[in-house]
C-alpha cells in the first residue's frame, strides 16, 4: 500500500465518511463502506488516524506525535508520509476544500 508520490504536508485532510474506524487495543481497525475493505493500524499510525479525527492539521499532528511518542522528527517525518501516502491512496482520507 505504499506510493513513491509525495502528498503535500501543507494540505488539510480529513477521513472519508464512508470510512468508520474503531480502536482495538493499541491498533485501529477502519472499514471502508464504499469497497468493504478492513484496514488495520498500528499505535502510531492510529494515533495519527485519530488525531486526524479530531480535525487537527498535518503539523499540528506532527507536533502531538513527537511529544507522545518522543521519536525524532525526521524520522517521524517519513513515516507520516507514508502513513499519508496510504491512507489517500486507498480512499481513507480526502483533502479537505472547505
Amino acid at each position: 500500500m505504499q506510493n513513491s508520490d509525495a502528498i503535500p504536508f501543507n494540505l488539510s485532510y480529513r477521513p472519508n465518511p464512508e470510512a468508520i474506524y474503531q480502536r482495538v487495543g493499541s491498533d485501529v481497525i477502519i472499514i471502508n463502506l464504499k469497497n468493504d475493505r478492513i484496514y488495520s493500524l498500528n499505535k502510531t499510525a492510529g494515533r495519527f488516524w485519530e488525531l486526524l479525527m479530531a480535525e487537527m492539521t498535518i503539523p499540528e499532528i506532527k507536533k502531538q506525535l513527537v511529544v507522545e511518542f518522543e521519536v525524532d522528527r525526521e524520522s517521524l517525518n517519513r513515516e507520516i508520509q507514508i502513513v499519508l501516502n496510504n491512507l489517500v491512496q486507498e480512499g481513507l482520507i480526502v483533502e479537505n476544500l472547505e
